[in-house]
């Protein structure tokens, strides 16, 4: 089996290749493996494979940069609208350049991502690479095997070789998937812990208004305010060193819209929750898949018939393109 002509060789094809070390150099399958239909049907695969992963790379870079901005602009915000007595006008022009280059860093994210299209024009790449990957194997069991070779060991090197280098390996991608989504990525986890830090500052700047509020609706309401809760307007002033309610405002009104901002795409950009829902189902759906039919298409290759063995792929083959269905169903809601 020859590896790919250009780049890395691929995971598929180091799959297949694992499998075939573990065989003599005169089993009949490697014929079937080198079969020209075979062989493009990997092509394609691989072709597609590269073009997803580097649009994957691409979605995540953009992404987590619009993120990264998005954050930045809006605790740069809250410094430019506190009007600190200790901020002086440079450091406050300073801080503007730095707001605007964060939003101009929001905008090309979102150009990049959005009106570009590249959640869309991935996952399709990687439902169509998934569709090829699968071809593989249907024409690896219709490849014809060398003149005058025994049937039977063909049959079952066959169905050890789709077992082993594609449903077995597919399972063991979705265990992996299940314990990968199961927590975040260190890099990530701290961009979120970021995001609670400002959360947390939100809602501390909401309590302090919150008093103000209060007393003018007793006032409003004709009634005067409560001791505790001028005696809390007073702590709060005292606290806030200088920075009227106005200014309070503003700050919260550029932190919320920036907050809200970034928990929309953080729940479009990291659905963990939903990614390891489906990856244990489709787990539990293969290994039962596995555990019911594998052991009769076995024992059917061991005499020389690849009827259950099909069926076998077929029905595995249902389970792994459904999840790409749900993919695009995703990101038809994103759009």
């Amino acid at each position: 089996m020859a590896s790919a002509s250009s780049g890395a060789v691929s995971w598929q094809r180091k799959t297949i290749l694992r499998e075939l070390a573990k065989l003599l150099e005169d089993a009949p399958v490697r014929g079937c493996v080198n079969d020209p239909a075979v062989e493009a049907a990997l092509a394609e695969h691989e072709r597609l494979d590269a073009i997803a992963i580097t649009r994957q790379n691409f979605y995540y870079f953009w992404s987590q940069f619009g993120l990264w901005s998005m954050l930045v602009a809006g605790v740069l915000g809250c410094f430019l609208l506190a009007n600190a007595s200790d901020v002086g006008q440079d450091a406050k022009l300073l801080i503007g350049l730095a707001q605007a280059l964060a939003v101009g860093g929001v905008v090309l994210s979102f150009i990049e991502v959005r009106l570009r299209g590249q959640l869309r024009v991935w996952i399709e790449t990687r439902a169509l690479a998934e569709v090829t990957r699968c071809d593989v194997f249907q024409k690896l069991l219709g490849a014809p095997g060398p003149t005058g070779g025994d049937a039977n060991v063909l049959a079952r090197q066959k169905f050890d070789l789709i077992m082993n280098a594609h449903i077995k390996d597919q399972l063991h991608f979705y265990e992996t998937a299940c314990e990968r989504h199961s927590r975040l990525p260190r890099h990530v986890s701290v961009l979120r812990w970021l995001g609670y830090a400002a959360f947390a500052v939100a809602i501390v700047l909401a309590a302090t208004l919150l008093p103000a509020g209060l007393a003018v609706l007793y006032g409003l309401a004709g009634a005067a305010p409560p001791v505790w809760l001028l005696t809390a307007q007073g702590d709060i002033a005292a606290a806030e060193g200088g920075l009227d309610a106005d200014s309070l405002q503003h700050v919260l009104s550029a932190l919320a819209a920036s907050l809200l901002g970034f928990s929309a795409a953080w729940s479009l950009l990291y659905q963990h929750d939903r990614h390891y829902c489906l990856y244990a189902e489709n787990k539990r759906s293969l290994s039962s898949l596995i555990e019911g039919d594998a052991a009769a298409a076995a024992a059917a290759a061991d005499a020389g018939s690849l009827e259950k063995a099909k069926a076998l792929l077929d029905s595995s083959r249902k389970i792994m393109e459904a999840e790409h269905q749900v993919w695009r169903g995703v990101v038809q809601g994103a759009h």
